[in-house]
């Protein structure tokens, strides 16, 4: 190789999909030197409205779902009273209705629920004699609940995550008054009406309050409350392999607890919730294919709470109800993703990575947003971590890694930016 090999950073293939734009592969050539086109960061743009509330109960703790443009919600606590009542919205009248329903469903708050066939199944709970190991299906074609005869055991517990995959449901986590919080996860198949708990390598951090989501067949779990503060986001369950891990990512996520999450073109939004502190109007979106947090730009805002549930229609997010710092609300709140929401910042200055490959040490030429670079192995795995300063030229010494290909994730006021190095 004549000379210094050098590697920059260009612009990546967007791929459209809904009126939202993805980030896909990086772009790498090679001849007498390696290198890529540079990676712009990634960002989401989105804004906050509020519709009707009239005729939705205040209350928190509770479930909802959404099928055919219509929210359906379950259970919740108002402050005085458990609510066992089923009220929905129809997004397209902007409308709030009371059902009349057949069958029984137990008031109760801090239930969990899942779709399975279009019948929605309502998932323990709590009520006046503590945690409830209820299993109550919703049939909102008849407006009818029924109570399944089942095989197996379900933990009494309430404020766990359920999520359905591959036709069966997952309840993951929640408190137990008698054992604590749970780290456990239970499986309901319909097929034979059981319940199962599976055999699982790796564990989940036991918590409450959580929140989850499926992307490509795993599940996604964050925040909660635990015995301890350090809760991993996300801890990810694999239902193919029973198995747990917790990803090294990039980006920022706020810990907390109470929070909501909705998944829009495989990208998790996690929303709102209670940090100890304060109750958060906090978005964070979270992409499993690249392990990244983003901070979206957001126009109006949310009232910050936690208690929340929410259910998405047509690509908008309805964030519902909940408790603020002062009260418990039947806030009706919206976020719209904008068209193009997902794009790219362009950097003001160009990026230079050099030499590439490399035996030791790599002289980065940088814009000064750049605060951070995070030095990962073909594995995704974390084996270094830098902080940058403002300087425009950083040598760095890579001297104590083995030879391969390794990502270099820099972390900048907003977003991040991609590159690949070869050390031989």
């Amino acid at each position: 190789m004549a000379g210094l090999a050098n590697i920059q950073i260009s612009k990546r293939t967007l791929l459209h999909c809904n009126g939202v734009c993805f980030f896909i592969a990086i772009i790498v050539c090679c001849s007498s030197f390696f290198s890529t086109s540079e990676v712009s960061a990634q960002s989401i743009s989105g804004s906050w409205s509020s519709e009707p509330t009239s005729g939705f109960t205040a209350r928190n703790a509770f479930a909802c779902i959404a099928l055919d443009g219509k929210i359906f919600t379950f259970g919740g606590y108002t402050g005085k009273t458990y609510i066992g009542q089923v009220e929905t919205y129809d997004t397209k009248t902007q409308s709030w209705t009371t059902l009349s329903t057949t069958g029984l469903f137990s008031p109760r708050k801090g239930s969990c629920v899942a779709n399975v066939g279009g019948k929605f199944h309502v998932i323990c709970g709590y009520d006046s004699s503590g945690a409830l190991n209820t299993f109550d299906v919703f049939d909102p074609a008849t407006s009818s609940w029924s109570t399944p005869l089942t095989k197996g055991n379900l933990t009494k517990r309430w404020r766990a995550a359920a999520v359905v995959v591959n036709n069966k449901i997952y309840v993951i986590g929640g408190y137990n008054t008698d054992i604590g919080y749970l780290s456990t996860v239970e499986v309901y198949d319909p097929s034979d009406s059981s319940w199962s708990t599976p055999v699982m390598t790796g564990a989940m951090s036991a918590r409450s309050d959580l929140t989850a989501g499926v992307v490509g067949g795993k599940i996604y779990v964050f925040g909660g409350q635990g015995a301890t503060k350090d809760i991993p986001s996300p801890q990810v369950f694999d239902p193919a392999t029973n198995t747990w891990t917790t990803p090294t990512t990039s980006g920022t996520f706020t810990p907390r607890q109470g929070l909501t999450s909705v998944v829009v073109d495989d990208k998790i939004f996690v929303i709102g919730g209670y940090d100890g502190i304060s109750y958060l109007n906090t978005v964070e979106v979270f992409d499993p294919s690249a392990n990244l947090w983003i901070t979206p730009h957001i126009t109006g805002s949310m009232t910050g709470r936690a208690g929340i549930a929410s259910a998405t229609v047509d690509g908008r997010i309805y964030v519902l109800g909940g408790k603020d710092a002062n009260q418990i609300v039947n806030l009706n709140e919206v976020f719209t993703i904008l068209p193009g929401g997902v794009h790219n910042e362009s950097e003001p200055k160009e990026m230079n990575v050099f030499p590439n490959p490399l035996s030791a040490k790599v002289t980065i030429h940088k814009p000064q947003s750049f605060k951070s670079l995070i030095v990962q192995n073909i594995g995704g795995i974390e084996v270094m971590r830098f902080e940058l300063g403002s300087e425009e030229k950083t040598v760095l010494d890579l001297s104590s890694l083995p030879n391969g290909m390794y990502q270099l994730i820099f972390q900048k006021d907003r977003g991040v930016t991609y590159a690949k190095i070869i050390k031989q």
